[in-house]
């Protein structure tokens, strides 16, 4: 029997090494160099360059997973199977009635 699970190769921990340094360079970038962080007066405005950028991101996350599922409830129907056409399906139905007409 075949497992569901997939195999953890060596392009997995390529792309998990990359996505947790971009994420780390990023995250830095914005809270420490953008925001300050890294002056003499960081804080002394009422804002820490940490929260803010957790908040900016999280914002952020959180309109993209808001896109992500409206996509994906507008192209499913109420019997939640897909009401648009998967790439290459037209072209095989339209195949096979061609094939089944006399």
């Amino acid at each position: 029997m075949a497992s569901k699970v997939p195999a953890v190769t060596l392009g997995f921990w390529v792309i998990k090494i990359l996505a947790t340094t971009l994420g780390e360079t990023g995250g830095d970038a914005v809270s420490m160099s953008w925001l300050g962080e890294t002056t003499p007066d960081a804080g002394s405005n009422g804002l820490n360059g940490y929260l803010v950028g957790t908040t900016m991101f999280g914002l952020l996350l959180a309109v993209l997973i808001a896109i992500q599922i409206v996509r994906a409830v507008s192209t499913r129907g109420s019997t939640g199977r897909r009401l648009l056409p998967r790439p290459g399906r037209d072209a095989k139905a339209q195949f096979l009635r061609h094939v089944k007409s006399p």
